[in-house]
């Protein structure tokens, strides 16, 4: 089942410059000290050798030292001070990962797995560059290698963007591969220019939620529209990391506009950690529904407290009416449809399926080209 997120959240905004105080969840790791020159390394936006392949490593000692003891990582940032003659980066590419075994980057982290962002054109901008992917659990103990690479087929004197640096680690915090060629990513070779320096870098963190109930589908009876009846089932499931014992649920429908009484349960039972309760009996919808209605439902007061993440509380789910049965195409007699461009048109003006839709595809020519919209309540089978 597809959903239509509706987000109510703050929006954390912050400074450019990460000498200020630091923003809830962002957190930004060494001590300024300078910037890197435009001919110098590391710096995670380069050109003064055609590509180059690099890894900053973090210390899970580093990230504790600032507060922080477990989360989810979602956005890496680095600062900008000068682009000096940094062009647009090809192939840039970015990659994270948590790991328990390295203390220093006296060789090449491995098996990085796929990339969280690119490959793709970046051009950098003076201030923050922020770069987000989907989440990426960390314990609170593994330290992080963050790796980058791009590859252009030429060289700019003074290619090197200029980035916040600390210097001086204690440890390998960066390793660095450059060279006048196109094959950078991956390489196994190392320049291993200052490896005790390493960009400033701001993570965002967020906290694990204590108590977090999600709305997660609209069961019955779903957004395919496929009988009379008024029976209303929802799923929930746990974000938090404390088991959940009650949620309250709310629940509308919104038709041309126009919102129907708001109706209420409290829903109770026992859920773990990333579980989910299915097909909750939340009411009947006397009215019945129809093409076009929003489906609306949200969570909120898990275990009675204030939700630790309003981010996720509420969605919103169109319903179209469903069409089921066998139609033939083409050919003389018993006919439905002429060709399969006009079996599309009539499917997407339901826009859901609802059982089992057949069409026999009589011989013939057909020269359109057909692709359809979304359909809800359809399969892969």
């Amino acid at each position: 089942m597809r959903k239509i997120l509706l987000i109510v959240g703050i929006l954390a905004l912050f400074s450019a410059d990460f000498t200020v105080a630091q923003t809830p969840f962002h957190f930004t790791v060494g001590t300024p000290n300078g910037t890197n020159a435009p001919a110098t390394y590391p710096t995670p936006f380069a050109n003064w050798y055609w590509g180059t392949r690099q890894q900053y490593l973090i210390l899970a000692s580093e990230l504790n030292a600032l507060g922080v003891t477990k989360g989810d990582l979602t956005e890496v940032s680095f600062n900008v001070t000068a682009i000096n003659a940094c062009p647009a980066l090809t192939n840039y590419q970015m990659w994270v990962k948590t790991t328990s075994n390295l203390p220093s980057l006296t060789t090449w982290e491995p098996n990085m797995g796929s990339p969280v962002y690119g490959p793709t054109t970046y051009s950098p901008v003076v201030g923050v560059n922020t770069f987000t992917f989907p989440k990426i659990a960390w314990n609170g103990s593994d330290n992080i290698v963050i790796e980058i690479c791009s590859n252009l087929s030429g060289y700019l004197s003074n290619g090197n963007a200029s980035v916040q640096w600390s210097i001086g680690n204690s440890f390998n915090a960066s390793r660095t591969y450059r060279a006048d060629n196109a094959t950078n990513c991956g390489n196994p070779l190392t320049s291993n220019l200052l490896p005790t320096n390493r960009p400033i870098i701001t993570l965002r963190i967020d906290p694990p939620y204590q108590n977090d109930s999600e709305p997660l589908s609209f069961d019955l009876p779903g957004q395919a529209i496929c009988n009379s009846g008024k029976d209303v089932k929802i799923s929930i499931s746990n974000k938090g990391i404390s088991n959940l014992y009650s949620t309250k649920i709310g629940w509308t429908v919104i038709r041309n506009g126009n919102s129907f009484p708001i109706n209420s349960f409290i829903w109770n039972g026992n859920l773990g950690p990333e579980t989910s309760a299915n097909n909750i009996p939340v009411g009947q919808f006397a009215t019945g529904f129809e093409n076009g209605d929003l489906f609306k439902f949200w969570t909120s007061e898990p275990n009675g407290f204030i939700d630790s993440n309003i981010v996720n509380d509420t969605i919103i789910l169109d319903m179209r009416e469903g069409i089921s049965g066998a139609f033939n195409v083409g050919g003389f007699f018993n006919l439905d449809f002429a060709n399969m461009q006009t079996a599309m048109q009539f499917v997407d003006s339901f826009g859901a399926v609802c059982d089992t839709l057949i069409f026999n595809v009589r011989d013939g020519i057909y020269s359109s080209q057909i692709e359809f919209n979304e359909v809800f309540n359809t399969g892969i089978d």
